[in-house]
């Protein structure tokens, strides 16, 4: 799992897939934990780790983590007595993989009978990469990393609330 690519899906994801304050920060909390896991396919975090990582109290990490699974960003399964959940995080970068796999190799085997248009190649496009921003939030915008520390800093204030 790429953690930069699998962080930029997401906040494309979150364009066109509402979700709550607290359900995006246990995202970023899993990840995290997951990174420094060494991107295990399934783990384990105990609810009172997530509580201290995210200063949210645990009815609220339960609805962020049910909304998460409801959403299809997770898959988790409680166990017995004090054990910690497992946890499995839902690439967004391997779904577009598979989904894009299919019709490329469809399109390799078909032999090509018509003339390729090429660019000029005197033009030059210099578009400069642009980090991804969200402009619909309260009419100010916002980067992928301020975005993160501004929910992060919301949750907190709403529990000394």
């Amino acid at each position: 799992m790429n953690y930069i690519v699998e962080i930029n899906a997401f906040h494309d994801w979150l364009e066109t897939n509402p979700m709550s304050e607290h359900a995006r920060l246990l995202w970023f909390m899993l990840m995290h934990i997951n990174n420094k896991a060494g991107w295990q396919r399934e783990f384990t975090v105990a609810i009172s780790a997530l509580e201290f990582k995210s200063g949210m109290s645990k009815k609220t990490i339960e609805r962020a983590r049910n909304e998460l699974a409801q959403k299809g960003r997770i898959t988790w399964n409680s166990r017995s007595g004090n054990q910690s959940a497992v946890y499995r995080l839902v690439s967004l970068i391997d779904a577009q993989c598979v989904s894009q796999t299919v019709p490329q190799v469809v399109s390799q085997v078909v032999v090509q009978t018509g003339p390729i248009n090429k660019l000029n190649k005197t033009k030059q496009y210099n578009k400069p990469a642009a980090r991804p921003s969200f402009s619909n939030f309260k009419g100010r915008q916002y980067d992928a990393d301020r975005l993160e520390e501004i929910l992060i800093a919301r949750s907190r204030n709403e529990l000394n609330n």
